[in-house]
């Protein structure tokens, strides 16, 4: 799907890979090689954010260096509050403390602000096409136990509904570090070698 991941242990990885071979042998390359490898890689078993009447599927992000975004076995709960693009500015007035705050992809790392005005976790709305400088700006360098959290588009609705209606909602689920098998593709192509003339 236009969603699966292609991180190595992942299904669309084994899927990018075969690809990549068939199109290799599709252009007459003749020398097909494969290579495997192991290393340990965060996996997301399914996280969701839950009412008593709806379930959300949410991806968690990149782990905080070896820290990922797993949550207790019992989750965490809080009302959502929709904080925008989390900009200090805006947030004047806003009840934060022990909330779930939902906000926009594209906001930087203003998402570290609300932590240190006390939210339990972080969902990012998926609104706009973005970049990987924005998604490095997702996760840390040192260990935190920051959960963070991608919400794809077409349930960024049904989340701002929740965000205004007081519902207290629950999220669940885990990402652990697991040994996975990755591979490597190599396609031989022979070179061509042109004898000069000599003058």
């Amino acid at each position: 799907s236009h969603h699966q991941s292609r991180l190595t242990g992942y299904p669309g990885n084994l899927a990018a890979a075969n690809a990549l071979a068939e199109s290799l042998s599709a252009i007459g390359v003749g020398e097909i090689l494969t290579h495997h490898f192991s290393t340990p890689v965060p996996i997301d078993r399914g996280f969701h954010l839950t009412t008593s009447r709806d379930s959300i599927r949410l991806y968690g992000l990149w782990p905080n260096l070896v820290r990922t975004v797993t949550l207790p076995p019992n989750g965490i709960e809080g009302e959502l509050v929709d904080v925008g693009n989390g900009a200090i500015n805006g947030l004047k007035g806003v009840v934060l403390k022990d909330r779930i705050a939902l906000m926009d992809y594209q906001s930087g790392r203003n998402w570290l602000d609300l932590f240190h005005l006390g939210v339990r976790a972080v969902i990012f709305k998926e609104n706009r096409p973005t970049h990987r400088k924005e998604s490095e700006r997702k996760f840390l360098d040192v260990p935190a136990d920051l959960p963070r959290f991608y919400a794809i588009a077409r349930d960024s609705s049904r989340l701002s509904a929740l965000s205004g209606s007081n519902t207290r909602v629950m999220l669940t689920g885990e990402m652990p570090w697991v040994e996975a098998t990755g591979k490597n593709i190599f396609g031989i192509i022979e070179g061509t070698h042109h004898a000069h003339k000599k003058e």
